[in-house]
């Protein structure tokens, strides 16, 4: 059985001479040539300095003259015993470079949150600190930048967002290129109060009466399933089975990246009520299994922003029932399923969050009745012992 080698303790810090092994005798190393007139000359600087990093791995800087290599042996040895170590060789790294890193690291992440985090850093980031040194940038830097476009009129959300993407390359470059992030710390402008639309089953009926056939289906099928627009445009006619009544969600469409994985990565399966079965099956009938389920009247693939604006916000407004914007329609599956007493974690399976808790904290008011029902649960216990 191969046994894995100790990592090495950091420290020990030391100075060494390249040119002689015992220069009191003048006893040379190894690190000597001869010149072309036949005199002896030495190889490279003559002082190095020696150490072993955080991660355990050697590593080494050369100076001409004894008090320079002094003083980095000094500085080096009060950074690791402090904890406040970084690496010499990465400190004049630029926020550009790490940045670019910091990108390619969100390769896990839904195509469309890569793209919304790869435009907020070029508009909102990269401008104030892309040619910086990571090592310049000071907390009282980002406080300022951050003043400074939430008063250029930015939202909140906007802001947050900037400073997320900020936040992400210099945590990137903790430890290999600088010390600690300056952004720890830095008070963030407050979020409004969300407000989101529910609609009760009779307004969805009323919107649905403002609207053709097709997209009649389309509105009752987001507002009854709960899926986001992504994965409702990416869907196949073999991702829905009437027969059985489900929806198996397995990617997601995004008008900049096309088709990809759904925004948690996973696939889930999701019911299709009873009332929109034979409906959906009539529309999806004859058609090729690999054909797209729902699709724009061209045939091309459903883009969130022509549908909103096209067909959904006009119905809304003939319906008296605007502002309303296609994630509405999930929050009213949310709502919907609330009142009829479809329990937190069926919820939130269904609407693809990776945790009920998230779902609860989301929309808090509408699952208030589940909390209560728990309390009343305690209490009947508790009179079973009296």
């Amino acid at each position: 059985m191969a046994t894995t080698k100790p990592r090495r303790r950091p420290g020990n810090v030391r100075v060494e001479d390249r040119h002689y092994s015992d220069y009191k005798n003048r006893v040379r190393t190894t690190r000597w040539t001869t010149s072309k007139d036949g005199k002896p000359t030495p190889i490279g600087k003559r002082w190095i300095v020696r150490w072993v990093d955080l991660n355990g791995r050697e590593k080494s800087l050369s100076f001409d003259k004894r008090s320079a290599a002094d003083d980095c042996a000094a500085k080096i040895t009060a950074e690791i015993h402090t904890g406040m170590y970084s690496d010499p060789h990465t400190a004049g790294a630029r926020f550009e470079d790490i940045a670019d890193g910091w990108l390619r690291s969100l390769s896990n992440k839904a195509p469309a949150t890569r793209a919304s985090h790869t435009s907020i850093l070029n508009k909102h980031v990269r401008p104030s600190f892309g040619d910086r040194e990571l090592s310049s940038i000071t907390r009282s830097e980002i406080v300022d930048w951050v003043a400074n476009l939430s008063g250029s009129g930015l939202s909140a959300a906007t802001v947050r967002r900037a400073f997320v993407c900020l936040r992400g390359v210099l945590a990137l470059a903790v430890g290999e290129h600088i010390r600690t992030d300056p952004s720890q710390g830095v008070k963030l402008p407050k979020l409004a109060e969300p407000r989101d639309r529910f609609l009760s089953n009779a307004e969805v009926a009323k919107l649905a009466l403002e609207l053709d056939p097709d997209n009649a289906l389309m509105v009752l099928t987001l507002a009854y399933t709960g899926l986001r627009f992504g994965e409702f445009a990416a869907l196949t006619v073999a991702d829905v089975d009437t027969d059985r009544g489900v929806i198996d969600v397995r990617r997601s469409f995004s008008e900049t990246h096309g088709y990809g994985p759904t925004k948690s990565g996973k696939s889930r399966r999701v019911p299709i009520p009873r009332s929109l079965r034979l409906t959906i099956s009539k529309h999806l009938g004859g058609r090729a299994t690999d054909a797209v389920a729902f699709t724009a009247p061209g045939g091309g693939p459903l883009r969130r922003a022509n549908w909103a604006k096209r067909v959904l916000a006009p119905a809304a407004e003939r319906a008296g029932l605007t502002p309303l914007t296609p994630h509405d329609l999930r929050h009213t599956y949310a709502s919907l399923s609330a009142q009829a007493g479809v329990r937190v974690e069926v919820v939130s399976a269904n609407m693809g969050h990776t945790d009920p808790g998230f779902t609860m904290r989301r929309y808090i008011g509408l699952f208030e009745d589940d909390l209560t029902a728990s309390a009343d649960l305690l209490d009947a216990r508790m009179e079973l012992v009296r």
